[in-house]
């Protein structure tokens, strides 16, 4: 019999001012070509109450006089550089032990002297999208945090997200034109320096990165460093870099495009080149990648969104020269609940983050199609998205989904039997509860079939073994293909176990049906 199975891949608001700070645009910045150093200077990621990555060489890099040479002392070492003719220079500092004694780093550079205080030695995240990864932890399930947030040990770094022609090697400030003044006035306070968790500042942190943080911090007790570079509105084609657009023959055309059709927050490789690629080659322990919404706006971007993030990520790892670990968080549910199968968008985007994962190495998904809103595309659910980020972050790397993914499917009269992996010990049903939509436990909800004539319907499963379900409709009697979660706001409940929920998936291979 199992001979005879297929292969599949494996696959409420906040505050009006937070709302805002999600909707903001970011005007292109233009060309600053760098002119030789004359003082001794650091990249800003090198700032006083900083995290630097344990376990892993740690590169410090700046500007000095040209042919001046420059040394880094911390931790019982002293590294040395020569700054060259543009008098850029960097040097790399040796693995690390974690260290929550704070110490100082000192550089020099013949009478010139800087000093970093208040250093410490854990794991640095970069966590990394749009609107759902910037919304702060005011307004949202993150916030009973804050009562408990004067933990010094957990950092933030923000990013002032800016867009530029070229790759830049030092960050400018962003200049987006939708911006009431207190939000000015928080990113000048908070952008571009690393401030140590408190009461009175983790309201203002990204509550997807902090809540990480935390659990992070909880499950190690080493100090946590978070580097949050994320603006709402913003398309994946913009954080990706533009050699890696063009090595892919699907998205050169999205570089040959004249930039003043797409706008700041499309333009292709813009926030890429001003806002990741000045963070480069600081080490990192990995990746949070929370984005998509603004590529699921139609079946074609959200299709171009197989190439698209891959793209992104291999783009990335190229620049920072590692196989760096990368945690996707896939979409939440958004939109009215259909009454009767239908094809979304989201439901392709969600794939094509499903298909990444399978695809690439040291990557892996957070499934949130259990969180999410009908009317709110900034849902307040965040804290366990972020509790999902720190258990993926921590599991072995031998292990590479967390929750049910379709292992492999059967046809068998007229019932499809689904075989699945990464159950726990079991496959489950869960009630699902998001704002006023309730999907009970009684019955396994969520799934649909489809005939020769390709049409869905609704379907009965059954959870006939601790890996297995069997699903059938008496609408189709000879059924020839299955999906599970297949909506924008999927009414579905399939979990493993352990709490992890199932992935949408789809075994058919038909091209979207557009309504």
């Amino acid at each position: 019999m199992q001979s005879d199975f297929k292969s599949v891949s494996a696959h409420q608001v906040l505050s009006l001012l937070a709302l805002l700070w999600m909707s903001f645009f970011t005007p292109m910045s233009p060309v600053v070509r760098a002119e030789p150093a004359t003082g001794l200077s650091l990249n800003p990621l090198f700032s006083d109450h900083m995290v630097l990555q344990r376990e892993a060489p740690v590169p410090v890099w700046g500007m000095a006089a040209a042919g001046a040479v420059v040394s880094v002392v911390f931790g019982g070492q002293t590294q040395t550089a020569k700054a060259d003719a543009k008098g850029q220079w960097r040097l790399t500092l040796a693995a690390l032990d974690a260290s929550s004694v704070p110490r100082e780093l000192g550089i020099s550079c013949g009478k010139e002297r800087l000093a970093l205080h208040d250093v410490l030695v854990g794991d640095v995240w970069l966590c990394a999208g749009q609107s759902n990864m910037q919304a702060w932890v005011a307004g949202t399930d993150v916030e009973p945090l804050v009562a408990s947030a004067d933990v010094p040990s957990i950092r933030v770094f923000l990013v002032d997200v800016t867009a530029t022609e070229q790759p830049q090697t030092r960050f400018r400030q962003g200049q987006p034109p939708i911006m009431v003044p207190v939000q000015r006035e928080k990113m000048d306070f908070y952008g571009l320096k690393w401030i140590p968790s408190s009461q009175q500042d983790a309201p203002w942190f990204s509550a997807v990165t902090y809540a990480f943080g935390r659990a992070l911090h909880t499950r190690t007790g080493v100090p946590v460093g978070l580097i949050t570079a994320a603006l709402g509105g913003t398309r994946a084609q913009a954080w990706t870099p533009r050699e890696a657009l063009e090595q892919e023959p699907s998205l050169r055309n999205l570089v040959a495009r004249p930039a003043t059709e797409l706008g700041d927050n499309a333009r292709p490789c813009g926030l890429y080149n001003g806002s990741i690629a000045p963070l480069q080659p600081f080490a990192l322990k990995g990746i949070v990648w929370y984005q998509g919404e603004s590529d699921a706006d139609d079946f074609e971007q959200a299709q171009n969104y197989r190439q698209l993030l891959p793209a992104l990520v291999q783009g990335w790892r190229r620049a920072w020269m590692s196989e760096i670990p990368f945690l996707i968080v896939q979409l939440p549910a958004f939109g009215p609940a259909p009454s009767a199968p239908v094809d979304a968008p989201w439901a392709w985007l969600r794939e094509a983050q499903l298909a990444t994962v399978a695809g690439l190495p040291q990557t892996d998904l957070v499934v949130s199609v259990d969180t999410g809103s009908m009317d709110n595309l900034h849902p307040p659910t965040k804290k366990i998205i972020g509790d999902r980020l720190a258990q993926m972050a921590l599991a072995p790397s031998t292990i590479k989904f967390n929750g049910p993914h379709l292992n492999c499917f059967k046809i068998q009269g007229g019932q499809v039997a689904l075989r699945f992996a990464g159950v726990g010990e079991q496959l489950i049903t869960q009630e699902v509860v998001r704002g006023k939509d309730r999907v009970l436990a009684q019955t396994v909800s969520g799934f649909e079939v489809c005939g020769a004539d390709g049409k869905f319907v609704a379907a009965e499963a059954s959870i006939v073994r601790e890996n297995r379900v069997l699903v059938s409709s008496s609408q189709v009697p000879e059924p020839i293909a299955v999906r599970y979660g297949w909506a924008g706001f999927p009414e579905c409940n399939l979990f493993s176990s352990d709490g992890w929920p199932a992935s949408p998936f789809r075994t058919d291979s038909f091209a979207p049906q557009k309504p």
